[in-house]
């Protein structure tokens, strides 16, 4: 089963992300795995992650649709927002939009989304930690 991890984490920033890139170049860390999205602000969470989303998702996952008309029939959506949740995904790399001859076939990489929320308490000293890191 493939997992698809959306981290909430308050003290991720810009920063802390090119240090760890550039301990990375140096071999000292990891890349961030392709399966892995770190946000610092919920917000983004409910603007990218929405219920249509996610009814999209489950559909190509139980149907299996083979091009966007179908999937298209199947939702009984608005087609307009049915190809913006499709490029929003696509770009997120939840999912692959595959071209085969004229049509394209979205294709699910993921079979689950996991929030992961690590209950974080906003003091001085987990603000502290955080800059000292990033």
């Amino acid at each position: 089963m493939k997992n698809f991890i959306i981290q909430y984490n308050p003290y991720h920033t810009v920063k802390g992300m090119f240090h760890e890139f550039e301990q990375a170049i140096g071999g000292k860390k990891l890349i961030q795995p392709k399966n892995l999205m770190i946000v610092s602000d919920l917000g983004v969470v409910e603007k990218l992650i929405t219920k249509s989303r996610m009814e999209l998702l489950a559909c190509l996952q139980e149907k299996k649709p083979s091009n966007i008309q179908e999937l298209i029939n199947l939702l009984d959506h608005n087609r307009d927002s049915i190809q913006e949740d499709l490029q929003i995904l696509n770009s997120l790399d939840i999912i692959k939009l595959k071209k085969e001859g004229s049509e394209t076939k979205p294709i699910p990489l993921y079979d689950r989304i996991i929030f992961d929320f690590h209950v974080v308490q906003d003091t001085p000293l987990n603000r502290e930690r955080a800059e000292a890191t990033n």
